[in-house]
């Protein structure tokens, strides 16, 4: 593995919008990226007003609400995410713990950066290092002691 972090992994092909965005609105932003890219999209980020990351919103939630509901009404505030300065072994651990494809990260004031994918955080690591945080393996421990 390189000595990268995070940061160097961002990917802003993602989706976030403002938390007064209604959800027609961010299903019509889905929508018109979708044909643009080939990227699935599971969720959209919920920003306030200096970008800070207020949470998430799942495909699946925004397709059960009402059209005329404001984002910051159905999202997630249980974010977990990656900090820009993190290593990918970090954000590896993180995603398997987790079960997700992709994590938001955060610079450290809290400011949304874009996202971190699975595919690019397990291309960064090692062969071995993938297989220790996949195994669960003791030899790496992400949160210290």
């Amino acid at each position: 593995m390189t000595d990268e972090n995070v940061r160097e992994l961002i990917d802003d092909n993602c989706i976030a919008v403002d938390e007064t965005t209604t959800v027609g609105e961010t299903i019509d932003l889905v929508r018109d990226f979708a044909s643009d890219t080939e990227t699935t999209i599971y969720y959209v980020y919920v920003l306030g007003s200096d970008d800070e990351l207020l949470g998430v919103v799942s495909m699946r939630e925004l397709l059960n609400e009402a059209d005329s509901s404001t984002v910051s009404e159905i999202v997630d505030s249980n974010i977990v995410s990656a900090h820009d300065s993190d290593s990918p072994k970090d954000a590896a651990a993180k995603l398997v713990q987790h079960g997700f494809a992709a994590l938001p990260v955060l610079d450290a004031d809290g400011t949304f950066l874009g996202i971190v994918r699975s595919d690019d955080v397990i291309e960064a690591l090692s062969e071995q290092e993938t297989k220790n945080i996949l195994r669960g393996s003791d030899s790496y421990m992400p949160f210290g002691d």
